[in-house]
Formats: C-alpha cells, sequence, structure tokens
C-alpha cells in the first residue's frame, strides 16, 4: 500500500512538473539474420500453402521523462517496447511468433522554430533487449517441458525529429519521424526457436534498422 501510494505521488509530481511524454507510433523495422531464418523456416517447409511473414511491421510505444536542467539542450530518461508478429495460418496448424523489444536509454533534444513553427530533434542511446516467442495453435512449443524462446540483447541509436502541431498546442502534441539502428543485437538462440538449427543463418545475432512514425503527446499541467 505504502508502495503505490509512493508510485501515485511520483506519478503526479513528474505530469504536474512538466516532465512526461508519451508517443505512440507504427515502426517498421529490417533485421537481416531474423529475415533469413524465418526463410529456411519457409524454404526447408515447401508443402506449407501460407508462409510465414517477415517482421517487418510493428507498434512502438515510449515513455520519456526529461532530467531537470536550465539548459538549452534538454536531456532524460528514455524507455520504449515494441511489438512485432509474425502470423501463419495453414491446414491444422496456426504458427505464430512474436517479438518483443525493449530500449532503455538517454536522450537529447534541442528544440528551434522554422517557419514560426516550434520543432525539435532528438537523439537516443540505448540498451537494447529482445524476446522471441513461438506458439503453434495457440500452445507454446515446448523442449524437455520448457517453453522455446530466445532473448538478446544490443544496444541502439535513435534519432528523432518532431513537430508541434499548433492545433494542439494545449495539449502538447506533435508528430514525429524517427530512424533507429542497432548495429548487433546478440540472440545465440533465436535460430533454434523456428528450426531447431543454430548458427546456420543468423550467426548468433542481427542488426536492425528501424523507422517509425508517430505522435506525442507531453503532459504539461501549469501548477
Amino acid at each position: 500500500m505504502k508502495n503505490t501510494l509512493f508510485f501515485c505521488i511520483f506519478f503526479f509530481h513528474v505530469v504536474h512538473a512538466q516532465k512526461f511524454s508519451m508517443d505512440v507510433s507504427y515502426k517498421y523495422m529490417y533485421a537481416k539474420q531474423w529475415d533469413r531464418s524465418i526463410q529456411l523456416y519457409n524454404f526447408s517447409r515447401p508443402w506449407l500453402i501460407e508462409k510465414q511473414p517477415l517482421f517487418m511491421h510493428g507498434f512502438n510505444t515510449s515513455f520519456n521523462y526529461r532530467l531537470s536542467t536550465k539548459q538549452e539542450l534538454i536531456h532524460g530518461l528514455s524507455f520504449d517496447l515494441s511489438f512485432f508478429k509474425s502470423v501463419a495460418e495453414n491446414k491444422n496448424m496456426a504458427n505464430a511468433i512474436n517479438l518483443y523489444i525493449s530500449n532503455l536509454g538517454y536522450f537529447a533534444r534541442k528544440d528551434f522554430s522554422i517557419l514560426h513553427s516550434n520543432c525539435y530533434t532528438e537523439m537516443r542511446l540505448a540498451l537494447t533487449v529482445s524476446g522471441l516467442f513461438r506458439r503453434v495453435n495457440q500452445e507454446p512449443i515446448l523442449v524437455d517441458e520448457t517453453p522455446t524462446r530466445a532473448f538478446g540483447i544490443g544496444s541502439d541509436v535513435q534519432v528523432k525529429f518532431g513537430y508541434s502541431l499548433p492545433c494542439l498546442a494545449e495539449i502538447k502534441g506533435s508528430l514525429f519521424l524517427a530512424i533507429s539502428y542497432a548495429p548487433y543485437v546478440y540472440s545465440p538462440y533465436s535460430e533454434s526457436v523456428l528450426n531447431q538449427t543454430m548458427g546456420i543463418t543468423n550467426h548468433y545475432g542481427t542488426g536492425i534498422v528501424g523507422a517509425q512514425i508517430g505522435f506525442r503527446k507531453g503532459f504539461a499541467l501549469s501548477r
């Protein structure tokens, strides 16, 4: 009970202090070695009518906390979570692969104006963690009574450009575009989730390129 009360007080302070924002966006992803694992799965099962789609289209949500500063360059902490799903439904078999990617990092932001419009650029460096899970007919695949899954870890850099909408100035709303790059996410068991093999396609990890378009809502209540 005390922990819940403390969290509520802290959350209210963050919102009331105009330091908290939330992003919601569509995310496109290209992960070469994970794509190769799916392509190997499709190639080794020519009898499947519906092929397993690649990870491309997903959903991202992000929470940003601005640290107190009197400088023009704003900085703070960011946490986001992306979700991608690949589903192929064939006779007597619905194969679903769920991919979660989370980033925890530090961002720096610079506000500026273009033609009297408020804009901003933001750069973020983050630790990346991934989780890959497979279900067949809504049931997890078990190996030695353990669900088949793969976790990964790496780093990520993101650049974001935002435009504050004049019509939504009262709620601190803005549109943004972002690109991100993770040079290498180490995930040695991701190939085995689909193919029960290791090292044939994904070399124990993959690079990830991402692009996003979305909406940011700033919680800006004046004191």
